[in-house]
């Protein structure tokens, strides 16, 4: 007696092997390089004379932006895990970027705070 794979009451289906895996997305850690790279060009490249300008830029590109892109990848891969076929050990290799992204971030903020706080100072020297 031969079984015929492709007759109707056959018990082997393989449709779940087909599935799309839903990954992570990878968007806001691009952000986050973006917030770092344009906020070190600003800082690096600023006249003296707009330090105070382009300090304040920096100092929302820097900490603030950067953690807010982690936040939301990881409130995304917060939402995703609950799906069968989502690919969560990609999602925390993705959060574990992102935080060494943010915590560089928050290192280079540094500079810019310090540079921030001497342009604040001597704006209210000068009153």
């Amino acid at each position: 007696m031969t079984t015929d794979p492709w007759s109707e009451d056959s018990s082997i289906t393989t449709y779940d092997t087909y599935t799309k895996v839903k990954k992570p997305p990878y968007w806001p850690l691009i952000l986050q390089i973006l917030f770092v790279v344009v906020s070190a060009g600003i800082f690096f490249t600023a006249d003296s004379e707009k330090y105070f300008a382009t300090s304040l830029l920096c100092y929302v590109l820097t900490p603030f932006l950067t953690v807010a892109a982690l936040a939301v990848l990881r409130a995304i891969d917060l939402s995703n895990r609950s799906l069968e076929h989502y690919d969560s050990s990609l999602g925390r290799n993705y959060i574990k970027y992102a935080s060494i992204i943010s915590i560089a971030s928050f290192v280079f903020s540094l500079l810019v705070i310090f540079r921030f706080a001497t342009e604040i100072a001597q704006l209210w020297g000068t009153r």
